[in-house]
């Protein structure tokens, strides 16, 4: 099977079944249900978890329970095209030879390896490349590629991470870690230069402990002179993972020559900021470096566990547009709790048949607008998809997906993450959590066109023209790469729009200057202050806005918190701290630009919308229901139920596209139940 380089086009979605080996075995079992609907609706393609067959000592290794498990998916399907998931942590023998090498938490021993392990990641490298050649030699021409997957659910994440207890304290850790300072710094002498450390040495150099990974010595920062260490750690635990991550890649691609896609969970940035000890703990900060391996094709992830209700958003989890534009196939693993799932199940579980519908075509009107793929799963292959129904939309939506217009998505928002800044916070998410994983909720809610990237890729031309960008966290940033924004954002009457402390930090460890950055006279605030703001009546900012949504925020004190000069020509102050008259939202307008300053770490769904509309973005709908917009499709997902309003933009029109050839220009009335999706073609001229 010969692939092109690029799989974008090449795989669009994947019917997953999920659940423990042989669980496609036995006419009555669920499993066997779904690959049976599956087949008859025209899907063949599959991906379930396969453990690695990992030999213990110089022992043959034993392949028949994954050929067993091969086998039976064909007798299902004889066309079906295979994505074996592949698990490799250590079997027990292995761990019980190397105990140094189990990974080590605060609280002591748990029972996932480490991944910094120099011997872990031979020995599975080489079960992996054995146990690959052999399935190509029985199997080849069934097998479309192969998902590796390490530590958590095979995700990638340091397992537990989103639990209190922080994890790598193991001694492969901390020797993994003193290599790559030796890697980074060189010298001794540059060491102890960036450490402010006389006596810090690559050789003696120990681990941080929990206290000081949790220690924020300037409130919500580290401080970038005294905390160096912490900060490399945290560095460093990101690159521990990604090199395992690259090296099992590398040896798939080889294994098969180059000709079968390598799949990979990665890049949950904005899953991972609700971590209770920040996002930094989870491993997943490199997303550019693993949407550039050249042995990686696709990257994946669940759809979010927030907001994925009925009514919600169903947020992506990663900067999926930033992914697509290193020419990677992003894929979401659409694993909702449908109707027939129990109602222990899980998060945003669906109740009936009509809800788990429409939180299919929601979950596909993402894919549509975002030019990705998908799969569905059965998770604990308990019968979740065991429908005609369920099997019988997705051949719908598939032929939506097949009439898709290859153009890529250029929306009028672009919402930007950055990931080194994480870095510099300390390991909790009261920054993070409302601004990055929260804030999704208000997105999706805006009315408006969004795509997700990575801040790095704005100076790079990664990030197509927008109206307005939201600069959500562009905390640590230094001359260099604000004068790459300034290309980007301070031209032709753009907008941007920065969040709670931009490029408060120089990554040196200088103070930066914010006020270069977002051209507007921000100041540090002298004691700890409340992040709840209330916006001024009668601006731009708040056209439109309910009474109910002119103050946002939190009400515990904060440090570092920010404002503008009093004093400030040009200034056009928007918001105040609460129940203070501190300017705590402001913008400038100019030719060039204008600039929005919001010093919260939120802002509410009506100020968004406003703010987005003043800066020329079309809003589609001002109801607060859910709104996914592509070049050629618009989709509104019902957070209320209610009559709604659709706006088409002049010169346009838009199709229902489960009800017939009819088409709507200007303004269409929708009446909907909360957790329906009415799904339109947009045509242009």
């Amino acid at each position: 099977m010969k692939l092109r380089s690029n799989p974008s086009r090449k795989v669009e979605l994947l019917a997953a079944h999920q659940g423990p080996p042989w669980t496609v075995y036995g006419g009555s079992n669920h499993a066997v249900e779904q690959i049976r609907l599956s087949r008859e609706t025209g899907f063949h393609l599959r991906t379930f978890d396969m453990a690695l067959a990992w030999p213990r000592g110089g022992a043959p290794p034993d392949y028949r329970a994954g050929d067993r498990e091969v086998r039976a998916h064909l007798a299902l399907d004889p066309q079906a095209l295979l994505v074996p998931r592949i698990h490799t942590d250590a079997p027990r023998w292995w761990k019980d030879r190397y105990p140094d090498h189990v990974m080590l938490y605060e609280d002591g021993r748990h029972q996932m390896v480490s991944v910094a392990s120099k011997e872990w990641r031979r020995d599975a490298a080489e079960a992996l490349r054995l146990f690959v050649r052999h399935l190509e030699d029985m199997f080849g021409d069934r097998i479309l590629g192969y998902h590796i997957g390490a530590q958590s659910a095979g995700e990638w994440f340091y397992d537990g991470s989103w639990t209190p207890t922080l994890p790598n304290f193991e001694t492969p850790f901390r020797t993994g870690f003193r290599a790559w300072l030796k890697e980074k710094y060189r010298t001794r002498e540059a060491l102890r230069s960036g450490w402010q450390d006389p006596r810090a040495d690559f050789a003696s150099v120990e681990l941080p402990s929990a206290a000081a990974r949790r220690d924020g010595r300037d409130g919500s920062f580290r401080d970038p002179i005294t905390q160096r260490t912490v900060i490399d750690f945290f560095e460093y635990s990101q690159v521990a993972i990604v090199e395992a991550l690259e090296q099992f890649a590398r040896v798939v691609k080889r294994g098969v020559r180059g000709t079968k896609l390598v799949f990979a969970f990665y890049g949950y940035l904005f899953e991972v900021a609700g971590f209770g000890n920040g996002p930094q703990v989870s491993g997943h900060l490199l997303t550019d470096r693993v949407a550039r391996s050249p042995d990686i094709d696709v990257i994946c992830a669940p759809i979010a566990y927030f907001d994925r209700e009925a009514g919600g958003g169903a947020p992506f989890m990663a900067p999926v547009d930033s992914i697509q534009r290193r020419g990677k196939l992003w894929l979401n693993e659409d694993d909702t709790r449908t109707h027939l799932s129990a109602p222990g199940d899980g998060t945003g579980r669906v109740d009936t048949l009509a809800a788990t519908l429409s939180a299919h075509q929601r979950n596909f009107a993402q894919v549509l607008a975002h030019r990705c793929g998908i799969w569905w799963m059965d998770l604990p292959a308990r019968g979740w998809l065991a429908s005609r129904e369920l099997w019988d939309n997705f051949a719908t939506l598939r032929e939506l997906r097949r009439a898709d217009a290859d153009e890529s998505l250029r929306p009028d928002v672009a919402v930007l993450v950055d990931e080194r800044s994480m870095l510099y916070q300390p390991c909790n998410n009261v920054v993070t959590a409302p601004l990055l994983a929260q804030l999704r909720h208000h997105i999706h809610r805006a009315g408006v066109s969004v795509g997700y990237y990575l801040l790095d890729h704005l100076g790079v031309g990664l990030v197509p023209d927008a109206k307005l960008y939201l600069l959500l966290n562009a905390f640590v940033v230094n001359p260099g790469e604000r004068q790459a924004i300034h290309r980007a954002v301070r031209n032709r009457g753009k907008w941007a729009m920065w969040f709670y402390a931009p490029g408060y930090l120089d990554p040196t460890g200088s103070a930066g200057d914010m006020s270069a950055l977002t051209g507007l006279p921000l100041r540090r605030l002298p004691t700890p202050q409340a992040l709840r703001v209330t916006m001024v009546p009668g601006s731009f900012a708040t056209t439109g806005v309910p009474a109910d949504q002119l103050t946002f925020g939190e009400d515990t004190p904060r440090a570092p918190a920010f404002s503008v000069g009093e004093d400030a020509e040009e200034v056009l102050v928007l918001g105040y701290y609460a129940r203070t008259r501190t300017p705590a939202v402001a913008s400038v307008r100019r030719a060039e630009w204008s600039s929005v300053f919001v010093a919260s770490t939120t802002i509410s769904t009506g100020a968004l919308r406003a703010i987005a509309r003043a800066a020329g973005a079309h809003v589609w709908l001002e109801s607060d229901d859910v709104v996914i917009t592509g070049s050629d499709v618009v989709a509104v997902h019902a957070s209320t139920t209610g009559d709604k309003e659709l706006l088409v933009p002049a010169g346009m029109a838009i199709r229902n596209v489960s009800a017939g050839a009819t088409s709507h220009t200007g303004r269409v009335k929708l009446m909907m139940r909360r957790g329906e999706t009415k799904l339109f073609r947009v045509i242009r001229p």
